[in-house]
C-alpha cells in the first residue's frame, strides 16, 4: 500500500508542476483579473498617508499616549499613540473614507471624518473632549 500512495503522490507533484509551467508559458495569472478592455491586470492604487494631531481644552492635559484608531466600515484597521506633542501618523493607507477616532482615559474622546486619495498625504486635528 506505502508504495501505491507513493507513486500517486508522486503523480500529483508532477501533474501540478506541468500545469503550472504550462500556465507560465502561456501568460496566465491566476491571483489578479485582468482588466476586460485592455487584457492588462488593473493597477493597484497607491497609498495615501494621514498624519495628525491631537488637541485638548484642558491645557493641563497629558497629549501623550493617547489611542488613535483608524476605523473603516465600523472596523477598526489600524491603531496608534500619539507622541508628547499629541502626534501621531498612519502610513501606507488605502484610499477611500476613514474616520479617526482618539482616545484617552481622564482627558476625552475625539472623532474626525475624511478620505484619502492615491499617494495623497491628509492632515488630521482633533479635539479630545470630556463626554458629558
Amino acid at each position: 500500500m506505502q508504495p501505491v500512495r507513493h507513486c500517486l503522490a508522486s503523480a500529483l507533484v508532477v501533474f501540478t508542476a506541468v500545469v503550472a509551467a504550462a500556465s507560465i508559458a502561456a501568460g496566465v495569472r491566476t491571483n489578479t483579473p485582468p482588466d476586460s478592455a485592455s487584457g492588462t491586470a488593473p493597477a493597484v492604487p497607491s497609498p495615501g498617508h494621514v498624519l495628525g494631531r491631537v488637541s485638548s481644552a484642558d491645557p493641563a492635559a497629558e497629549l501623550r499616549g493617547v489611542v488613535v484608531t483608524l476605523v473603516r466600515d465600523h472596523q477598526a484597521v489600524g491603531r496608534t499613540v500619539t507622541n508628547s506633542d499629541g502626534k501621531f501618523a498612519f502610513p501606507n493607507v488605502r484610499p477611500g473614507p476613514f474616520t479617526i477616532v482618539a482616545e484617552k482615559r481622564g482627558v476625552g474622546v475625539g472623532r474626525q471624518a475624511g478620505g484619502v486619495k492615491p499617494g495623497e498625504t491628509v492632515r488630521v486635528a482633533i479635539e479630545l473632549k470630556k463626554p458629558s
